[in-house]
């Protein structure tokens, strides 16, 4: 945004608004000391066009020395990656809001690496495992499943690993605050990125309560059978 005047004029005359920034102190370094200078991502407030706004450079300062190694310039080669940090900074606040949102949801929410090895859950999740979000991907499952379910949660995931596809299990896992296993129902769905099968992202849900329900409901229509059967046979009989 800068036109020809600027040519011949110190840094600090063409840009006055890097006073209050490192730029400048950082290039008297490289000038006096002769070492170079690199930097990723570095942000910088610049006028352009009459409006300071804020860029993102990847930039190095290298000195250039005379036949006597006596340095006496310093070349500047910078590459905007403004857009790159700013899409970045999208992508991490909706991952920041997605994981708000299901931290907010009643079911464990998670997502695990190709070979079923966690690498996120939500807030119901770890507290379940009772486990930082650091620790979720060294976690072992097995040792929280109910033993019975284990063989059929096993083959699932070993049918689901050679050919990636939804899935939906109902099994135990021990909860140590309530101190007994409950039941989950836990979907999965594969994710895709440029056709190739990148991870897990799914939800377990607590459907203890209707399991006791189903097994209460069981146990009413046997005895309602029984009793039912007890006058009819002694009906035939007579």
């Amino acid at each position: 945004g800068k036109d020809k005047t600027v040519i011949g004029k110190t840094l600090q005359n063409a840009l006055p608004e890097l006073q209050g920034q490192p730029f400048i102190d950082i290039l008297k370094n490289v000038y006096r000391t002769g070492i170079p200078y690199f930097s990723q991502e570095d942000r910088v407030d610049l006028f352009v066009d009459g409006v300071l706004q804020t860029f993102y450079y990847n930039f190095s300062y290298k000195p250039m020395r005379d036949v006597d190694g006596k340095v006496y310039a310093i070349i500047n080669v910078a590459v905007n990656v403004t857009e790159l940090i700013n899409a970045r900074k999208i992508a991490e606040s909706a991952e920041d809001e997605s994981r708000n949102f299901a931290n907010a949801m009643p079911h464990m929410v998670w997502s695990a690496d190709p070979t079923g090895k966690l690498d996120y859950g939500n807030a119901n999740l770890l507290r379940l495992l009772n486990l930082t979000i650091d620790e979720i991907d060294k976690f072992d499952f097995t040792k929280i499943v109910h033993p019975d379910d284990l063989p059929s949660v096993a083959k699932v995931w070993r049918d689901i690993s050679e050919d990636p596809k939804q899935f939906e299990l109902e099994y135990r896992m021990f909860d140590s605050e309530k101190n007994e296993y409950i039941w989950y129902l836990t979907t999965g769905t594969p994710f895709f990125k440029d056709g190739e099968f990148c991870k897990w992202i799914g939800t377990s849900t607590d459907i203890n309560e209707f399991k006791n329900l189903v097994k209460q409901k069981d146990t009413f229509l046997g005895i309602a059978s029984h009793e039912l059967k007890t006058p009819l046979t002694s009906l035939k009989l007579y």
